[in-house]
This record gives C-alpha cells, sequence and structure tokens, in this order.
C-alpha cells in the first residue's frame, strides 16, 4: 500500500459514516420510493434541515444520491442495495453497524491489559435479518455442501429468517428440517417459508448458549454463529449441538475466513463490539479436538467464508 493509498483508506471512515446516518435517519427507505426536496424530507422524517442538507449534499458527492433541480433520489442502481425489504439489500446489516458505532469509540480499551471493558451489542434487534443480507451465492454452495452429505435431517442452530432451508428445499423436499433459534426470529423464518407447509419443516425455539440441542439429527449446520462469543461460550455451544448429533453425524461451521481481509475485519469488529472473535479454522480444529470431532473436508462459500465439515474421530 502507497502512502496516498493509506491515506484514503483513513478517510474512508466518513464517507461510511454517512451512509451509515442516512440509514439510521430513514432516509434511503423514502428516497428510494419517491423523489423528494430537502423541506418534504425535513418534515417527514422530522429532522434537523441544515444537517439534513449537509448530509444530503455529501451522499450526492458520494454518487449514492441524485440531485434534480431540488430533488434528490437514490442512484437507480442503489435502490435494491438499500432498501430493506428487497432481496439484494444491505440495508439491514449497515443499520446493525450504525447501532453499534459507538462500541468503537472505546476500542483502544481492548489493547490494554487490566482496562475494564462493556459491550453494547444487541443481538435481538435485527441481528437476524442482517446477518442474512449480503451473502451473495454462500448460502447456494453451503446448501450444496449440506447435500454432498446425503442427509435425512438437517438442523439449522441459529437458522436466522430461515434463507438457508429455503435455498435446500428447492433442491431437496424429501427430508426433515428443523430450525432453531430464538421465538421472535422463528416467527420471521415461518413467514418466509410459509410456501413450504407441506413438507417436513419444524421451529424449535431454543437458546442454544443455554441448553443442550433437545433434539437429533444426522447433520447439523452452524452459519456465523459462533463469531460472536468468547471461547468459554463457543466451546459450551459446540458442546450444547453436539450433544444432538448421531454417532455417525457430520457438524458443518461456515464462517470468516480469517486469513482473507472481510474475514480479518470481522473479526476485529467482534472484538470491539462484543468481546469476541471470528474462529479461523486453526481455532475451531482445537475446539472440535477438545470434544472428540475432527475436521473431514472444507469448501470455499464465498471468496471470504468456508464451511468446515466435522465428524466424530474414528467415524
Amino acid at each position: 500500500m502507497k502512502p496516498q493509498e493509506l491515506h484514503q483508506l483513513v478517510f474512508n471512515f466518513r464517507a461510511a459514516r454517512a451512509v451509515m446516518f442516512a440509514v439510521q435517519a430513514g432516509l434511503f427507505e423514502e428516497l428510494c420510493q419517491e423523489d423528494l426536496t430537502i423541506d418534504e424530507l425535513v418534515a417527514r422524517l422530522e429532522l434537523h434541515r441544515v444537517s439534513t442538507t449537509i448530509l444530503l449534499e455529501t451522499l450526492v458527492q458520494l454518487n449514492i444520491l441524485n440531485k434534480q433541480g431540488m430533488h434528490y433520489s437514490v442512484a437507480q442502481d442503489l435502490r435494491a442495495t438499500l432498501r430493506r425489504d428487497t432481496a439484494g439489500s444491505i440495508a439491514n446489516l449497515l443499520l446493525l453497524d450504525a447501532n453499534h458505532w459507538s462500541n468503537w469509540s472505546v476500542a483502544e480499551d481492548f489493547f490494554r491489559p487490566g482496562q475494564a471493558t462493556s459491550f453494547a451489542y444487541d443481538r435481538q434487534s435485527n441481528f437476524a435479518v442482517a446477518m442474512q443480507q449480503g451473502v451473495g451465492e454462500m448460502n447456494v454452495r453451503l446448501a450444496q455442501v449440506l447435500l454432498a452429505h446425503a442427509p435425512r435431517h438437517i438442523v439449522d442452530v441459529g437458522s436466522g429468517p430461515g434463507l438457508l432451508i429455503e435455498q435446500v428445499l428447492g433442491t431437496a423436499t424429501d427430508l426433515k428440517y428443523t430450525l432453531v433459534d430464538f421465538a421472535r426470529t422463528l416467527d420471521i423464518a415461518k413467514g418466509n417459508l410459509s410456501a413450504y407447509k407441506q413438507f417436513d419443516v419444524n421451529f424449535l425455539p431454543h437458546d442454544i448458549v443455554l441448553g443442550k440441542l433437545p433434539i437429533e439429527a444426522d447433520c447439523i449446520v452452524i452459519s456465523r454463529l459462533l463469531m460472536g462469543f468468547d471461547e468459554t461460550e463457543a466451546k459450551q455451544i459446540l458442546g450444547n449441538i453436539c450433544h444432538g448429533l448421531v454417532h455417525n453425524g457430520v457438524l458443518v461451521i461456515n464462517e470468516f475466513d480469517t486469513d482473507t481481509k472481510v474475514g480479518a475485519l470481522m473479526s476485529l469488529d467482534m472484538l470491539v463490539n462484543c468481546g469476541a472473535r471470528v474462529y479461523g479454522r486453526d481455532q475451531l480444529a482445537k475446539l472440535l479436538d477438545e470434544l472428540g470431532f475432527e475436521i473431514v473436508s472444507e469448501q470455499a462459500t464465498t471468496v471470504f467464508t468456508r464451511a468446515l465439515s466435522a465428524k466424530r474421530k474414528g467415524i
């Protein structure tokens, strides 16, 4: 990296914050639907006029908004990305980051021994929806990994809104499926999977941190679940999950690859937001080994995520 590139990298946080401010204020939701003037936006969203004008003009310079006369609009190519209700949206992911931005202001505490730290990380707000946005083809490839194990019963722990199971159902409707998550999150999943009511799709409200998985299956999958927990909790979660795995079953762990830029940055993000980390292959292999499991195969699900398949040793 050259000095000018480093300067640009550091300066870019201002652009990121501008986008997050706009998400929090609801600007994109309004401007994706219709072109509006500053007065219309201020009245509709109850915003400060001068501050909002500065923000809008900044977004115009960033080529995120267009301005025609007195009217602002979201650039056409970005509308599906910035609306919360579209398939390609990352709006909830941006909102999650925006809501937790304050944690970065005290990030220095994590690097000073003995310094007390606290977290303001809310997993119950829009976390489940946010984690399913911006995944690209990840669920397509992860579904292929699961089906390659020829399972009869797939349990998705930390299923979120059910998009992975929906992807698998598009190929295999003759299997049994169980989605495990908080009750409120499963309500979203039930809506997303309403077209599959005639198939064997089940919903189990359960906190996997607090208790062992109360059902058995030959294939259990967790996707980007462990990264929000410290090592003690991560091991406890894996132990609780493995309790529900039949003797010759397979556990599939899909996580960020810490040997990529995105994976490394996500690990730093988890440190700052909840005192945890993204667990790389070596860390996961160690945790699994302590539970009597070993990694038997691995496959990239995106350029920055990998699915590790593990079985009990000797199987």
